[in-house]
């Protein structure tokens, strides 16, 4: 990798995750999807309605 790459990479690394929240529905597979970040902790959960 070259030096671009590594500077990237650091930046990625080094950037804390913005709090959001988004679901998504999928009506082929009965799906509830949540997912986010909050106070810099991730997740997912997904649900079904079968």
């Amino acid at each position: 990798m070259d030096k671009a790459g590594y500077d990237l990479l650091n930046l990625i690394e080094a950037t804390k995750p913005a709090d959001f929240e988004d679901v998504g529905y999928y009506e082929d597979t009965g799906s509830t999807i949540r997912y986010g970040c909050k106070d810099q902790v991730c997740f997912y959960h997904e649900s079904t309605t079968e």
